[in-house]
This record gives C-alpha cells, structure tokens and sequence, in this order.
C-alpha cells in the first residue's frame, strides 16, 4: 500500500451497499429443465460480521395441465445430495407452486452472514427441486471482505490514490462512459504517461481486476514502429517493481490485448494477443503469486471469456501493493484518445462483465 500521490480524480463505487454488503450476479439466466433461473451464480460481497441479500428469481415453463410444487434449500453440496444446510446463507423463501400450462416466477431472496467467519470466500448451492425434474445446484459464493477498490468515476465520490493528468490530458467525461453516466477519457498527445493509481491493495497474496477499455482511435505509434502500450500496471513495493500488465497492441490499425507476468529473478513472461474491436471490452485478470516454487498463475479474461492462463510462474515476489490504470509507456509519435471505466477489484472472487 502506497501512502503518497500526485494528485487525485474523483470516482464512484460500482455496487451499492446491501445489509452491511454489496450483492451481485454473474450472467443474466441460465437454462433449467423446468424453464431458466437468474442469476446464474449468486454472489455477495460483505465485510467481516457483516451481511447481504440478493433476489434469486426462478422462471417455470410449463405446458403441463398439473401444477409444479418446488422446493429450494441451501446445500454445500453441488449434487444435492448431502444432509447438511450451508449455516451462513439462507432463504426467504423455500417453496411454493408454479400454475400448469403458463410461464411463472418466484423469487428467493438470498440472504448469506459472516458473523463469527474470518475473511475468504465461501461457496454453497441453492438448490432447486421442481416437480420430477432432476435438482439443480446454483452456485452461492460469499466474499467476506473481499472487495479492494471499485470505481465507475461517477459525480461526488471518494478518490482514486493518485493520478497523472499532464495539464487536462487526463480528464473525466461523458465522452468515455461505459457504465454510468461518466468515464475517465486519456487524450494521448506526447510521451506523457496519463493515469489513475489505486494504492488500496497491500501486500495482497492475489488479485483481481476488471475494467472496461476502449481503444478509440489510439496509435500507439505504428508508424515509427511503436505497436504496444501498456494499458494497466500491477506494482509491488519494497522494491517497487512491475509484477503484472495488460497490454494493448495495433498493428495495421487492428487491436488486441494481451498480458504479462514478471517473475521473482525478473524475467518476464507474456500471452498472446487476443483481436479486440475499437469498442468498449470488459478486461479482466487474476494475478496469483507462487506460494512454493512456480505455481504462481496470470489469467486474462476478455468479455467475459477466459483467453488465456499462464502456470506454473516463480512469480513469488508479486504480492500486490498498488495499480495504475490508464495510457503507461507511452512512446514517441503515439496520439489519439483511450476510454476507461467500471475498474473493480477483488481478493478471489471472479468479477465478470456488468449485466
């Protein structure tokens, strides 16, 4: 964690508080034999002792000239087999009936409690027996102080740490939002560096980001043979060192993204290149740290999709102590405009797409 800046650009939390917590989903509905259900994964995000709820809403499509009695409980086991309810997540509702031969919902809401559990993630299942279709198992997953930082640089909200603004370049506009009303827009004129810095993170044995990117119409200098600029910087401190990026590359006026990883004797590691559209994309990673030897692990996600994983990296001095977002290794003849928004961190949990 870094206790000094150059300045700061005002932001906003993504997900609102909930009973002392934030509750999101994954995805908008996934398929059932008895007609679909949304979310796909129930997820909520606590502080220590704390709690939160979400509605999970179950869709019956009947054609059946009988009704359909259903039941849901939460399970730790994902065949619903097992005798024993998940302790920390409960249910406002555990049955009911849906109407032969028409389209109905119920809607469960989720409650999960921390109280006496330290932090990490929990997992469970809510799951859902509807007539004599087979159960269903719907992932729960409770983070408990598991949020870092999340921002969608809206109006009249705490700061990011830090930024790098070069006299304007760097300014907050409805021109670049992709979430919200407002998105941080990078004007990139010279070699100046333009960025926002978290330094929430300390010491963090891993990490998890996603932000939305544009590319717009930036050159990162193609014509003098500049095709990559680094669009996000994991740091770690003491020394300060590059232990993770995301990287943006042109090459013929087409995009892509990749990633990299920087290991403990300093030898750096990188993915391929994924085609990207000059259009918003949801950029994810889940940077974690070996713990013995080289098991350390990069993952890049691109809307939603898993791209690519490098294992088996000696990346044991990668603890994450800040992040910078934005236009980083700018080089000679680079010019045009990035749009950034929705940034949000996590201790483990996935964060996905916004729905």
């Amino acid at each position: 964690m870094r206790h000094a800046g150059t300045g700061a650009v005002r932001v906003a939390f993504t997900l609102g508080l909930l009973a002392g917590g934030a509750a999101i989903g994954i995805a908008d509905t996934c398929d059932a034999p008895w007609g679909y259900y949304s979310p796909c994964r129930v997820q909520t995000l606590v502080p220590v002792d704390g709690s939160a709820s979400v509605p999970l809403t179950l869709t019956f499509v009947s054609s059946d000239n009988a009704p359909w009695p259903w039941t849901a409980y939460p399970m730790d086991d994902s065949l619903c087999s097992g005798n024993t309810l998940t302790p920390w997540a409960s249910f406002s509702r555990y049955s009911g009936t849906a109407p032969p031969a028409a389209i109905s919902s119920a809607t469960i809401t989720v409650t999960t409690n921390a109280q006496g559990l330290g932090r990490g993630v929990r997992e469970a299942y809510a799951c859902v027996s509807v007539a004599s279709f087979a159960r269903v198992a719907i992932p729960i997953e409770m983070g408990v102080d598991d949020r870092i930082f999340d921002s969608d640089f809206e109006l009249g909200n705490p700061s990011w740490s830090a930024s790098a603004a070069d006299g304007g370049d760097l300014s907050i506009t409805p021109a670049a939002a992709m979430s919200g009303a407002e998105g941080l827009q990078a004007f990139v004129d010279d070699t100046a560096a333009l960025y926002v810095e978290d330094d929430t993170p300390s010491d963090e044995p891993r990490y998890r980001a996603r932000f939305y990117l544009s590319p717009h119409d930036f050159d990162p200098g193609e014509a003098e043979g500049h095709l990559r600029t680094r669009v996000f910087i994991a740091f770690t401190e003491g020394p300060t060192h590059r232990v993770a990026a995301i990287v943006l590359k042109r090459s013929g006026g087409a995009y892509s993204l990749g990633a990299r990883a920087r290991t403990a004797d300093g030898s750096q590691t990188s993915t391929a290149f994924f085609p990207i559209g000059a259009v918003p994309h949801a950029v994810e990673i889940d940077l974690v740290p070996a713990t013995a030897g080289a098991n350390g692990s990069l993952e890049l996600w691109i809307d939603g999709v898993s791209k690519t994983k490098l294992t088996g990296l000696a990346n044991s001095l990668s603890a994450v102590d800040f992040v910078r977002l934005g236009a980083l290794s700018v080089k000679t003849g680079a010019s045009g405009t990035l749009y950034f928004d929705a940034f949000a961190s996590r201790r483990q949990l996935y964060v996905g797409p916004i729905q």
